[in-house]
């Protein structure tokens, strides 16, 4: 059904890695390093299924709101170091 339907090799899902995931803190966030460029779907976070995938798109609709000022969000500094902390770990992994 995914082969078919999602026309993903061997009917795969989600982000296709080179290298061992450990867990979900390797998969990307909403945020991307290009201002502007949002991820969103079933190879971000919180990964594959409909209720991840819908959980991604409210999760990014809620980030583009903050980012464009329509919705409190964490103070900026805050924010961007946690940001900036999940991006390093990722790159760790």
């Amino acid at each position: 059904t995914h082969r078919r339907f999602l026309a993903r090799i061997d009917g795969s899902y989600g982000p296709v890695p080179n290298k061992r995931l450990l867990g979900l803190l390797s998969m990307p966030f909403n945020r991307t390093s290009i201002q502007s460029l949002y991820c969103v779907g079933d190879s971000a976070f919180p990964g594959q299924g409909l209720n991840a995938v819908a959980f991604s798109g409210f999760a990014c609709g809620h980030r583009v709101a903050v980012d464009l000022g329509l919705k409190p969000g964490l103070p900026e500094p805050i924010d961007n170091a946690i940001s900036g902390l999940l991006s390093e770990a990722r790159l760790k992994i």
